[in-house]
């Protein structure tokens, strides 16, 4: 169901945005937990080439939430250690956009979320909610006079048993705080998505 609502998201390069992405911080294995928090989850994977040189690491997009209280909560995708927890204040959210960066964490483009995938979660203190795996490729292609970078998310999969179980096993604190499967929530509302054909474009090389 979920696998067709991302690959519109393939080929966007550089359009006029500056700045450096904010990603939120996941929590830590040792970090103490009031309880008075809620906790957003999930398996954020990218497929991207280690950068060495870059300020960010490699490449990658990040799953922003804006929430009724005015924030916002940037999920970054990451080679190596994709399962987060981010850590939030009982709210309202929604996933409203994607953005992509380069291997420095400069914003090259933003995307409006497609619809139907996590259009609303109410969270509360002491629960967390799981928003689903994600796997994702990005690539960066010189070309004779620019550079073009693309990024395809292959797969948007429930996972919830066994992403929670390697979620739990990695975080010891959160092992006694309930869960909420929000992707199978979502998928009984019965909201569809939306798709659009992809822009393209391409960043001059320097």
């Amino acid at each position: 169901m979920y696998n067709s609502l991302f690959r519109s998201l393939i080929a966007i390069s550089l359009v006029g945005l500056s700045g450096c992405a904010s990603w939120s911080k996941p929590i830590t294995p040792g970090e103490v937990l009031t309880g008075k928090e809620s906790y957003l989850y999930g398996k954020f994977k990218i497929d991207a080439q280690k950068a060495w040189l870059g300020l960010d690491g490699h490449q990658t997009m990040g799953s922003v939430f804006s929430c009724v209280d005015g924030k916002k909560y940037t999920i970054r995708f990451e080679r190596d250690q994709p399962i987060q927890v981010i850590k939030l204040n009982p709210t309202t959210c929604s996933f409203t956009e994607i953005i992509f960066t380069d291997s420095d964490g400069v914003v090259l483009s933003k995307k409006s979320s497609p619809l139907g995938l996590i259009d609303s979660v109410t969270t509360v203190p002491g629960a967390a909610y799981y928003i689903g795996d994600y796997f994702a490729v990005s690539t960066s292609t010189p070309g004779y006079n620019s550079i073009q970078f693309a990024w395809e998310v292959k797969e948007v999969n429930d996972n919830y048993g066994p992403t929670t179980a390697v979620m739990k096993e990695m975080y010891p604190n959160m092992t006694f705080f309930p869960t909420h499967n929000q992707l199978a929530e979502q998928r009984a509302w019965g909201k569809p998505a939306k798709t659009e054909k992809p822009p393209s474009y391409a960043r001059p090389s320097q």
